[in-house]
């Protein structure tokens, strides 16, 4: 062994010790940043768990879980574990944040006993096998890709969705094992394990179906030399091979449906992503391998476009870098299984969120899974080096170099995690490294507006208005904490006729109607509110979130005790598509109206659109109903 100075002794310390010791010093890095707040799409995601009241119940909380609006499979696992903390939503993100990072330490855990059963079954010895499954551990769990993914409370939906995914891997490699010697066990154990697990991943995020793809990325590389077990060819191609078989199909038919009018809503086209996803990649790989204090964070929305192969120049280069890795690990995987395993996996992790999806172009915590075979690939290159490659006098320079360079990641990290658990400095930070970034000077106009400087939000918000239209609702909104906010309505109403698509005018909207109905909107005259929303409903750009503005809407009548006006604007929603929450929301405005007899007909379509919900849904909406109908029943005994 290389490490002469490293006794068995030592080993076992390092096996009884070593992986407490790592998830200790990841709670300590990353304990600063649970001070944070909640940031862009928190909001969107968890807004729902305000239906929850105490004492909850088992229907409420599914309806909560079966709310999301992201994703094809409506990530319902990830949301129920949001619906148990209802009661820290939104005043304590720094609970959401600590079951965020308890995720991310037992991903640690499960990712350490991956790698060392991986290593087992490429017969690694063990003392070898255990320093390497917990350095590579260490480099994914500590590096300051990760902070974004961890501090960021909707991303618990990428934790989790890796959490039954290794779980899922964990199975399939223990079942890989006894399959050999016991193969319908081994079958067995595979298929549930898959299925499962494979199950419970996608119902936390849609990354859950790549685990088939993990596993095809395994065969192919460093498990391509264990024996195989009888019927092993047939079981691979209906258990392996025909559910992706299946995915790719999905994704080809629903490719002109959905895939494509996706990106409409963007301001880039299908040969632009897959252009600027190239150089992301590369750029991922690049911070992956050397990160650099202050290259992180989570707005990204300032990311450069590439519109050609040469625009930027930079563009060409790193195309042709992601083909010479992926053409050399296909080629190399026999020779060099672990470097091919390394490439292979990442693209493996990025194949759904960094190709044809009209997905947003940048997000760091796209990297929580693909990057794990980068790091298993660097620990094990630097043991392999002090082995094969150099004396023992470089072994030992080996090991303390991979020592220091886990703890410059580990320090990285901690210096992140202070900037996240400060919302000040974060935002101040962000705002000046991404000067151009939409989302960093709304963040930093949302910080003054809070901070009571109400002249400096509005100066950021009328500097960004005069390029982004959609704007304009935020400003107005800052009519509802000052009088003296000046707002240019005829312009506004004018540009916002004819602006592009874009989400930034519905939050602006959404503020003002909640303050509207808390209470604390009094400043801002109804007439622009609603000429607001008037210019939004008649641009034909906006004719998809039409269904939004008109519930929106109907809420802002409601809170201006406008009710028959209210009830047309639930009518047109409904109208476009049927919703229980709509016609329960009819149901309220007659009741605050007075007029509690003439809500039969929004029961009945209340009872209409429930129908064509799934069966928890269902349940949950019922008992809502229901409890309306007890409601109604009491208010009209009263007045006999």
């Amino acid at each position: 062994m290389p490490f002469h100075w490293v006794t068995p002794t030592f080993f076992a310390r390092a096996r009884r010790f070593g992986l407490p010791l790592l998830l200790f010093l990841g709670f300590a890095i990353y304990f600063p940043g649970l001070n944070g707040v909640f940031l862009l799409d928190d909001y969107q995601n968890l807004k729902t768990l305000e239906r929850i009241e105490k004492p909850a119940t088992l229907q409420k909380l599914a309806s909560v879980a079966l709310s999301n609006p992201s994703g094809e499979g409506g990530r319902g696992i990830a949301m129920l574990t949001f619906a148990a903390q209802y009661a820290s939503w939104p005043d304590d993100p720094a609970a959401f944040k600590t079951v965020n990072l308890l995720i991310h330490l037992l991903n640690a855990c499960l990712l350490y006993f991956l790698l060392s059963r991986l290593l087992t079954l490429m017969r690694m010895s063990a003392p070898r096998r255990d320093w390497l499954a917990l350095s590579a551990t260490a480099l994914w769990m500590l590096h300051p890709m990760q902070v974004s993914t961890v501090l960021y409370v909707v991303q618990r939906m990428a934790e989790l969705s890796a959490t039954f995914t290794l779980l899922g891997l964990l199975a399939y490699l223990a079942g890989r094992q006894a399959a050999v010697e016991r193969p319908r066990r081994g079958y067995v154990g595979m298929t549930l394990g898959l299925g499962v697990f494979g199950a419970l991943a996608y119902l936390s995020k849609e990354n859950g179906v790549l685990l088939l793809l993990y596993v095809w990325v395994l065969e192919l590389t460093v498990l391509r030399n264990l024996p195989s077990p009888p019927y092993w060819k047939a079981w691979k191609a209906a258990v392996l091979g025909l559910p992706l078989l299946a995915l790719g199909g999905y994704f080809a038919v629903r490719f002109s449906t959905w895939i494509l009018p996706g990106y409409d809503l963007r301001d880039f086209t299908l040969g632009q992503r897959l252009l600027t996803e190239a150089r992301a990649l590369s750029d991922y790989l690049g911070l992956l391998l050397l990160p650099r204090s202050g290259a992180f964070g989570l707005f990204h929305d300032d990311y450069v476009l590439s519109r050609s192969l040469l625009d930027p120049p930079w563009t060409l280069g790193a195309v042709a870098l992601l083909l010479s890795l992926l053409v050399s690990a296909l080629y190399g995987r026999k020779r060099y299984p672990v470097y091919a395993f390394a490439v292979l996996w990442f693209f493996a992790g990025h194949l759904l969120e960094s190709t044809v999806i009209p997905l947003e172009l940048y997000f760091e915590h796209r990297n929580y899974l693909p990057s794990v075979g980068v790091f298993f690939a660097f620990a094990y290159g630097v043991d392999y080096l002090a082995r094969e490659r150099l004396g023992k006098r470089m072994a030992v320079f080996m090991a303390l170099f991979l020592a220091v360079w886990i703890a410059i990641l580990a320090f990285i990290t901690w210096g992140e995690s202070r900037l996240w658990g400060n919302p000040f400095l974060q935002t101040t930070m962000w705002s000046m490294e991404h000067p151009d970034s939409t989302r960093a000077r709304l963040q930093l106009a949302t910080m003054k507006q809070g901070l009571g400087d109400i002249p400096g939000a509005e100066e950021i918000y009328s500097a960004m208005a005069r390029d982004e239209p959609g704007l304009y609702p935020s400003w107005l909104a800052l009519g509802c904490l000052s009088p003296e906010v000046r707002f240019p309505l005829n312009r506004a109403t004018d540009e916002l006729r004819s602006a592009h698509l874009s989400k930034l005018p519905f939050g602006g909207m959404e503020q003002m109607v909640v303050s509207k109905e808390n209470g604390t909107c009094r400043n801002v005259p109804a007439a622009s509110v609603l000429g607001l929303f008037d210019a939004l409903l008649e641009n034909p750009n906006f004719i998809s979130r039409r269904r939004l503005y008109l519930v929106l809407k109907g809420r802002w009548l409601v809170a201006d005790g406008q009710w028959g006006a209210a009830l047309a604007s639930f009518d047109a929603a409904y109208g476009l598509q049927p919703n229980v929450e709509v016609a329960l929301l009819g149901v309220r405005t007659l009741v605050l109206a007075g007029h509690p007899e003439a809500t039969g007909r929004y029961i009945q379509m209340a009872r209409a659109a429930n129908a064509a919900g799934n069966r928890l849904s269902r349940l949950s909406y019922e008992k809502d109903i229901e409890q309306w109908e007890k409601l109604l029943n009491a208010l009209r005994h009263s007045r006999q």
